[in-house]
């Protein structure tokens, strides 16, 4: 597939779609297409694979090896065709295209208003924000379908950069006011994904914890709730200090404070190294910004 025709583009976006849904029918309603149309589009991918990729009995439609194996680089495949057409399709008014992503807890604490920055500063930039997990994070900047990405952890792949941004505080706060870790528990505690680090820290720390109602990658999404339902979670200190100070939320005293380092992590030999270096900078005076000003808006 070295080589990649607008119709095997549209072969491999019906192979993901399927994938996704394990349902022709629903593959088609996703797609707009008729579930014949959808049928047809994977015999003809699978003849020019000259394999099944799909193994079909009734309402159960399951990956072969091979559609397993061609899972793997469809993704890939697809990101880097965008990528290609985005920058070859450039406006002139945009100089170079870039793809910037992080974890869903991170946009809300630090990319959000890095993008801004970024776009502020140098507006002829054109930007792609996405979210996904570390482990996906990491294999975009490795296949290089994926320019810059904020992690928590750096990397171990020696062709991967990773420089230090800043240090996240990662306190307990409760909606209602709580002297100890058991009582803000009782209002209903809601775990956010804050890394492997985290969720080792966590364990030790908080082994009689009682388990969480919810738990999510999404900070904002932890943090509206708790504040229209109650509850208590652990937060980055900068995105809750504004509500700490109104005394919309209240910090639990006697619970452990959680560092966790943010890096800025590009790919040794990716393509624009002078923008992604100038990125990175804004990123980093950026999260600067954000932790003196005690936390993005509210």
């Amino acid at each position: 597939m070295s080589t990649c025709r607008p119709m095997d583009i549209e072969l491999l976006k019906t192979f993901l779609e399927v994938c996704k849904t394990r349902h022709f029918g629903r593959a088609a309603d996703n797609l707009f297409l008729t579930q014949s149309a959808v049928s047809a589009r994977i015999r003809q991918l699978e003849g020019l694979l000259n394999c099944e990729v799909f193994s079909r009995q009734r309402n159960n439609i399951q990956l072969t090896p091979a559609g397993e194996r061609l899972l793997l680089h469809a993704d890939n495949v697809l990101s880097s065709w965008e990528r290609a057409r985005q920058d070859i399709a450039l406006h002139d008014r945009y100089s170079v295209s870039l793809t910037i992503a992080s974890t869903a807890g991170l946009w809300d604490t630090l990319l959000q208003t890095g993008i801004s920055a970024v776009h502020a500063s140098h507006p002829e930039l054109r930007l792609r924000a996405e979210t996904f997990n570390s482990d996906l994070l990491v294999r975009k900047l490795l296949e290089r379908t994926l320019d810059v990405a904020l992690l928590y952890d750096p990397p171990k792949a020696q062709e991967l950069v990773a420089l230090p941004l800043t240090r996240l505080e990662l306190i307990l706060v409760s909606a209602q006011p709580a002297d100890s870790v058991k009582e803000a528990q009782a209002q209903g505690y809601i775990m956010v994904d804050w890394g492997t680090a985290f969720q080792i820290f966590h364990d030790k720390q908080e082994t009689g914890m009682t388990p969480p109602w919810l738990q999510t990658s999404h900070s904002r999404m932890a943090l509206d709730l708790m504040l229209s339902q109650g509850g208590c979670c652990y937060l980055p200190r900068r995105l809750v200090q504004p509500l700490l100070q109104k005394g919309s939320l209240y910090q639990v005293s006697d619970a452990p404070v959680i560092p966790r380092d943010v890096y800025g992590v590009y790919h040794s030999s990716a393509a624009h190294q002078e923008e992604i270096s100038l990125v990175m900078n804004l990123l980093l005076e950026s999260a600067r910004v954000t932790q003196h000003n005690g936390g993005p808006n509210q």
